[in-house]
Protein backbone atom coordinates (compact mmCIF):
# COMPACT_ATOMS: atom_id res chain seq x y z
CA UNK A 1 0.00 0.00 0.00
CA UNK A 2 1.05 3.26 -0.68
CA UNK A 3 2.83 5.67 2.32
CA UNK A 4 0.41 8.77 0.99
CA UNK A 5 2.14 12.21 1.14
CA UNK A 6 1.49 15.55 -0.14
CA UNK A 7 4.35 16.08 -3.20
CA UNK A 8 4.94 18.68 -6.26
CA UNK A 9 4.75 15.86 -8.56
CA UNK A 10 7.73 17.56 -10.50
CA UNK A 11 10.03 16.95 -8.06
CA UNK A 12 9.53 13.28 -8.23
CA UNK A 13 9.55 13.54 -11.74
CA UNK A 14 13.11 15.05 -11.54
CA UNK A 15 14.43 13.19 -9.53
CA UNK A 16 13.53 9.78 -11.94
CA UNK A 17 14.92 11.78 -14.77
CA UNK A 18 18.16 11.88 -13.25
CA UNK A 19 18.07 8.28 -12.27
CA UNK A 20 17.13 7.32 -16.05
CA UNK A 21 20.74 7.82 -17.34
CA UNK A 22 19.52 9.16 -20.31
CA UNK A 23 22.06 9.40 -23.16
CA UNK A 24 23.59 12.41 -24.36
CA UNK A 25 21.58 12.24 -27.73
CA UNK A 26 18.36 12.52 -25.55
CA UNK A 27 17.39 16.07 -24.52
CA UNK A 28 14.93 16.30 -22.09
CA UNK A 29 12.22 19.28 -22.14
CA UNK A 30 9.93 19.99 -19.37
CA UNK A 31 6.75 21.48 -19.11
CA UNK A 32 5.63 22.02 -15.91
CA UNK A 33 2.50 23.67 -14.27
CA UNK A 34 3.21 23.02 -10.33
CA UNK A 35 0.65 20.04 -9.47
CA UNK A 36 0.47 18.78 -6.25
CA UNK A 37 -0.69 15.51 -5.61
CA UNK A 38 -0.83 13.27 -2.39
CA UNK A 39 1.11 9.94 -3.27
CA UNK A 40 4.04 7.62 -2.14
CA UNK A 41 7.19 9.76 -3.35
CA UNK A 42 9.25 6.42 -3.99
CA UNK A 43 6.83 4.29 -5.78
CA UNK A 44 5.87 7.29 -8.11
CA UNK A 45 9.47 7.77 -8.41
CA UNK A 46 10.26 4.13 -9.75
CA UNK A 47 6.89 4.44 -11.87
CA UNK A 48 8.59 7.70 -13.72
CA UNK A 49 12.06 6.22 -13.74
CA UNK A 50 10.39 2.84 -15.89
CA UNK A 51 8.58 5.37 -17.99
CA UNK A 52 12.13 7.52 -18.45
CA UNK A 53 13.90 4.28 -19.15
CA UNK A 54 11.02 3.28 -21.54
CA UNK A 55 11.59 6.09 -23.88
CA UNK A 56 15.63 5.85 -23.46
CA UNK A 57 15.10 2.49 -24.96
CA UNK A 58 12.99 4.03 -27.58
CA UNK A 59 15.47 6.07 -29.07
CA UNK A 60 19.24 6.53 -29.25
CA UNK A 61 18.65 10.29 -29.68
CA UNK A 62 15.59 12.71 -30.08
CA UNK A 63 13.64 14.48 -27.33
CA UNK A 64 12.09 13.43 -23.91
CA UNK A 65 9.13 15.97 -23.53
CA UNK A 66 7.66 15.87 -20.05
CA UNK A 67 4.85 17.85 -18.88
CA UNK A 68 2.16 18.13 -16.12
CA UNK A 69 -1.01 20.01 -15.66
CA UNK A 70 -4.21 20.17 -13.48
CA UNK A 71 -7.60 19.02 -15.22
CA UNK A 72 -9.66 19.44 -12.48
CA UNK A 73 -9.68 17.06 -9.78
CA UNK A 74 -6.56 15.31 -11.61
CA UNK A 75 -2.83 15.52 -11.92
CA UNK A 76 -1.62 14.86 -15.55
CA UNK A 77 1.99 13.79 -16.21
CA UNK A 78 3.04 12.67 -19.49
CA UNK A 79 6.00 11.67 -21.68
CA UNK A 80 6.47 12.14 -24.26
CA UNK A 81 9.07 10.39 -26.71
CA UNK A 82 10.66 10.66 -30.50
CA UNK A 83 11.46 7.60 -31.05
CA UNK A 84 9.74 5.14 -33.66
CA UNK A 85 6.51 4.67 -31.40
CA UNK A 86 5.17 1.67 -30.23
CA UNK A 87 3.71 -1.56 -33.38
CA UNK A 88 0.00 -1.08 -33.09
CA UNK A 89 -0.02 -4.94 -32.46
CA UNK A 90 1.76 -4.27 -28.99
CA UNK A 91 -0.17 -1.39 -27.79
CA UNK A 92 -2.65 -3.85 -26.27
CA UNK A 93 -0.03 -5.69 -24.55
CA UNK A 94 2.01 -3.37 -23.27
CA UNK A 95 1.12 -3.15 -19.43
CA UNK A 96 1.31 -6.87 -19.12
CA UNK A 97 4.10 -8.91 -17.08
CA UNK A 98 6.50 -10.23 -19.37
CA UNK A 99 5.34 -8.47 -22.11
CA UNK A 100 8.45 -7.53 -24.19
CA UNK A 101 9.33 -6.45 -27.67
CA UNK A 102 13.25 -5.89 -26.88
CA UNK A 103 15.48 -8.74 -27.42
CA UNK A 104 16.81 -7.78 -23.66
CA UNK A 105 14.82 -6.89 -20.34
CA UNK A 106 12.61 -8.84 -18.43
CA UNK A 107 9.32 -7.07 -19.31
CA UNK A 108 8.43 -5.54 -16.01
CA UNK A 109 8.96 -2.12 -16.55
CA UNK A 110 5.55 -0.43 -17.26
CA UNK A 111 3.66 -3.54 -15.69
CA UNK A 112 5.36 -1.99 -12.60
CA UNK A 113 4.73 1.24 -13.63
CA UNK A 114 0.66 0.24 -14.27
CA UNK A 115 0.91 -1.37 -10.55
CA UNK A 116 1.84 1.59 -9.04
CA UNK A 117 -0.37 4.13 -10.42
CA UNK A 118 -3.48 2.24 -10.27
CA UNK A 119 -2.40 1.81 -6.14
CA UNK A 120 -2.68 5.10 -6.35
CA UNK A 121 -5.98 5.40 -7.93
CA UNK A 122 -4.60 6.58 -10.59
CA UNK A 123 -4.67 5.63 -14.75
CA UNK A 124 -1.97 4.95 -16.94
CA UNK A 125 -2.39 4.98 -21.12
CA UNK A 126 0.14 4.92 -24.13
CA UNK A 127 -0.26 5.54 -27.36
CA UNK A 128 1.33 6.86 -30.72
CA UNK A 129 1.76 10.31 -31.80
CA UNK A 130 2.29 12.05 -34.97
CA UNK A 131 4.46 12.02 -36.99
CA UNK A 132 6.85 9.74 -34.75
CA UNK A 133 7.32 8.59 -31.10
CA UNK A 134 5.33 7.50 -28.10
CA UNK A 135 3.33 9.41 -25.84
CA UNK A 136 2.64 7.92 -22.00
CA UNK A 137 -0.12 9.46 -20.03
CA UNK A 138 -0.75 9.27 -15.77
CA UNK A 139 -3.47 10.52 -14.64
CA UNK A 140 -3.62 10.68 -10.52
CA UNK A 141 -5.81 12.24 -8.11
CA UNK A 142 -4.99 15.53 -7.42
CA UNK A 143 -6.26 17.05 -3.93
CA UNK A 144 -8.02 20.55 -4.49
CA UNK A 145 -5.85 23.70 -4.37
CA UNK A 146 -5.88 24.68 -0.45
CA UNK A 147 -7.41 21.73 0.76
CA UNK A 148 -4.51 19.67 1.88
Amino acid sequence: EPLKVSVEIEAIVDEALAFASLDAGIRVERRYAGVRVSCDADMMRRAFLNLARNARQAMTAGTLTVESQREGSWARITFRDTGPGIAPEALPRLFTPFFTTRSQGTGLGLAIAHKIVEAHGGMIAAANVEPHGAEFVVRLPAPREGSE
